[in-house]
C-alpha cells in the first residue's frame, strides 16, 4: 500500500516539487518541436523517443493540475473556511503566481515591443484594455488575444482557486458548528469529481463560458478530494500514484489539451 508523502519540515513536498520541474521540461520540449525550433534533432531521432519526449509534452499540464488540487486540499485541509480565511487563502495563492507572472508579462510586451518597432508594425502591440486584462486574468473571459500563448492555463488555474474556495465556504458555512468535517469535504469533492467524468467521457464538450475550467475540472477536482479526505482515506494514495492516474485518464479518455494556434484556444481534443 502506497502512502501519502508528508512534507518536509520547510513545508514542501519534495517529490512534488521535483514533479513540477520535469512536468515544465516536458511541456518546454513541446513547444520546442510545435514551434519547429529542433527540426534536425527531431529527424535524428526514433519516432518512438520523438513521441515520449516531445509529442507527448503537453501532458505535463495535466500534471500541473494534479498538482496544484492536491496542494490546494492539502493547505487547506485544517482550515475552517469562512470569508476571512478564503480571502487569505486566495490571496496567498495569487501571491504566489503574480509576481513571476507579471514579471513574464512585463517582458513578452517589451519583446512585442521591439518587434514592432523592427518590423514598423505597430498592429501587433496588444492594447490597454488587453494589457489590464492580462493583469486581471481575464483576457479569456473578453476574448483578447494572448499576449504569450502559454497564459491560458493561469486563467484555468484562478477559476480553479475561486471555485474550490467557494464549494469549501458552502460545506463548512452549512454546518451548525464551526467546525471542520473531513467526511464532507470528501463526500462533495468526490461527487465533483465524477460529475467532471462527463467531459472526458465526451458526453458533454462544451465549457459554457469562454475557456471555462468545467473540463479540466477532473485533474484538479479529483485530487481536491483526495488532499481532503487523507485523514479518512482507507488507502492513502501518493503524488507519484495521482500523477500516473492523470496522464492514464488523459489517454484512456482519448482527450487531452491541446493548443490551438489558429484561434489562440486551447481544445479539449484527441491530440495526434
Amino acid at each position: 500500500m502506497t502512502t501519502i508523502q508528508q512534507p518536509v519540515a520547510n513545508g514542501r513536498f519534495l517529490f512534488a516539487d521535483g514533479l513540477r520541474g520535469l512536468a515544465a521540461l516536458w511541456v518546454v520540449l513541446f513547444h520546442m518541436e510545435e514551434g519547429k525550433h529542433i527540426p534536425f534533432i527531431l529527424q535524428a531521432l526514433p519516432d518512438w523517443l520523438d513521441r515520449v519526449l516531445f509529442s507527448y509534452g503537453h501532458l505535463g499540464v495535466p500534471i500541473f493540475l494534479v498538482l496544484s488540487g492536491y496542494v490546494m486540499a492539502w493547505t487547506a485541509r485544517k482550515t475552517y473556511m469562512h470569508y476571512k480565511s478564503a480571502a487569505l487563502f486566495l490571496m496567498r495563492r495569487l501571491s504566489r503566481l503574480s509576481p513571476p507572472y507579471y514579471f513574464s508579462l512585463m517582458f513578452a510586451i517589451l519583446f512585442l515591443a521591439l518587434k514592432a518597432f523592427q518590423i514598423k508594425n505597430t498592429g501587433i502591440l496588444p492594447s490597454i484594455s488587453s494589457i489590464v486584462a492580462h493583469m486581471f486574468y481575464v483576457e479569456a473571459l473578453f476574448d483578447f488575444k494572448y499576449i504569450n500563448s502559454v497564459y491560458w492555463t493561469l486563467w484555468i488555474e484562478i477559476q480553479f482557486y475561486l471555485f474550490f474556495v467557494v464549494v469549501l465556504l458552502l460545506i463548512d458555512c452549512v454546518q451548525t458548528r464551526k467546525t471542520i468535517f473531513p467526511d464532507k469535504r470528501y463526500d462533495v469533492f468526490f461527487a465533483l469529481g465524477i460529475v467532471s467524468l462527463l467531459w472526458p467521457a465526451h458526453v458533454l464538450t462544451h465549457a459554457f463560458w469562454p475557456m471555462g475550467f468545467a473540463q479540466f475540472w477532473f485533474q484538479c477536482g479529483r485530487n481536491g478530494f483526495m488532499g481532503n479526505g487523507i485523514p479518512q482515506s482507507p488507502a492513502g494514495l501518493s503524488i507519484p500514484g495521482l500523477s500516473g492516474l492523470s496522464i492514464a485518464d488523459r489517454m484512456l479518455a482519448s482527450g487531452s489539451v491541446c493548443y490551438d494556434h489558429r484561434d489562440h484556444r486551447p481544445s479539449f481534443v484527441c491530440c495526434r
